[in-house]
């Protein structure tokens, strides 16, 4: 088996706060052996399972970026929830994704610069 990245960060996490699987597994409130097999790439990782992560540990915005870039390398599907969004912001994410592969460089880094000035986009 080869170690992904989202199995490394996720274990990192686990390590930095000096606890087993176990530990981890009761924290987030699902049984070991489940989180073993996410760990060891045997099931799917569920949609809201970063998002319990990064509220349980309280991650860093650097370590919620590096755990989601970790998760969109490993899975092709990503799945957005859109039932807390107005109409305008669903319009919005949806003529984004659409057009998002035609955008250059140049106008992605801009975007990410807005992002990164608006904190806690991933709460």
């Amino acid at each position: 088996m080869r170690i992904n990245n989202f199995t490394k960060v996720l274990r990192a996490i686990r390590e930095q706060n000096n606890e087993i699987l176990n530990d981890m597994a009761v924290k987030l409130k699902v049984s070991a052996p489940y989180l073993s097999s996410i760990e060891n790439q045997k099931r799917k990782i569920p949609s809201n399972f970063l998002k319990k992560i990064c509220k349980v540990y309280k991650l860093s915005e650097k370590k919620i970026d590096e755990l989601y870039m970790a998760y969109e390398n490993v899975s092709n599907d990503i799945t957005l929830t859109f039932s807390n969004l107005n109409s305008n912001q669903k319009y919005t994410a949806l003529r984004f994704y659409r057009k998002f592969e035609n955008v250059d460089n140049d106008t992605l880094k801009k975007i990410e610069k807005i992002l990164n000035e608006k904190k806690g986009s991933h709460d």
